[in-house]
């Protein structure tokens, strides 16, 4: 069951996951990025990270962020994994940003996490 108190502790685990990953993360994006010259924004992973709200829909995905929010899907059945590596999902797009002011398009993210751990897809 998702409840404030399941999201408050799969945040204290997505965090330690973040800061254990973050060379992985450089390591990783330097393969995607051109000229390797970007930025890992870790303020936004964490701003993402302590905003999530809730919302209920039948017909939604398990989860979805417009860069401010992530919104959990409560009508799923969710496992405290599948919350965990969702978090880290969400947290994960926007936080590369190319020198150029531009962010990774999200088919490049997903190949990304793809490539830092499979069970994020």
């Amino acid at each position: 069951m998702l409840t404030r108190n399941t999201v408050k502790s799969a945040k204290k685990q997505v965090l330690i996951w973040f800061n254990k990953n973050l060379k992985l993360i450089n390591n990783c994006t330097q393969n995607r990025v051109r000229n390797n010259k970007f930025t890992v924004d870790k303020e936004h992973f964490e701003t993402l990270l302590h905003n999530v709200e809730f919302l209920y829909n039948e017909e939604n995905y398990w989860a979805e962020t417009d860069g401010e929010t992530i919104w959990l899907n409560t009508y799923k059945n969710w496992t405290s994994s599948l919350l965990y590596y969702t978090l880290i999902h969400e947290c994960i797009h926007g936080l590369i940003k190319r020198k150029d002011g531009n962010y990774l398009s999200e088919h490049k993210e997903h190949i990304l996490m793809a490539e830092i751990e499979p069970l994020l897809i």
